[in-house]
């Protein structure tokens, strides 16, 4: 049997107790490290909605100004829609591709009104279009959908 000098002892037992303290100090900062960028993140993703929200907002009224104006009006006003729309595609905002006939989607579409009629949850009117920032819902497409008419 091996004897163990006693005076060592008591040193390797402190030099452990650091160790293990420092061990979980530096694993307290790697979490916290990564927590911190993903608060980061989220706070910048959600200051992107923030301002983004309200340009969407002048993207409908340009449409609005659009479908309104007489032929040789339209083409500047689509230019800068165009302009906006290439704006916000830089930071992924993109239009969600919606038309009349689609299958309702509650994911990506908030029903507003229906109608009656032979189809099932399809979409009949986009009343206001809908965007996703990356793969994230910015705003859900508006629409109107058919619902089957019961019969009686």
């Amino acid at each position: 049997m091996a004897r163990r000098n006693k005076k060592s002892q008591p040193k390797n037992d402190g030099q452990n107790k650091w160790k293990n303290l420092y061990k979980k100090a530096l694993s307290d900062i790697v979490h916290l490290e990564e927590k911190l960028k993903q608060d980061i993140t989220f706070a910048i993703e959600t200051t992107k909605r923030e301002i983004f929200f309200p340009l969407l907002e002048i993207l409908d009224d340009l449409e609005r100004v659009i479908f309104l104006s007489k032929d040789e009006q339209k083409k500047p006003i689509k230019m800068i829609r165009e302009k906006l729309l290439n704006i916000l595609a830089r930071y992924g905002v993109r239009e969600i591709e919606r038309k009349e006939g689609d299958q309702f989607d509650p994911l990506k579409d908030e029903v507003i009104g229906v109608i009656n009629g032979k189809a099932n949850n399809v979409i009949r009117q986009i009343v206001r279009k809908g965007y996703m920032m990356k793969d994230t819902l910015l705003r859900p497409t508006r629409v109107i959908v058919e619902k089957e008419e019961k019969e009686k």
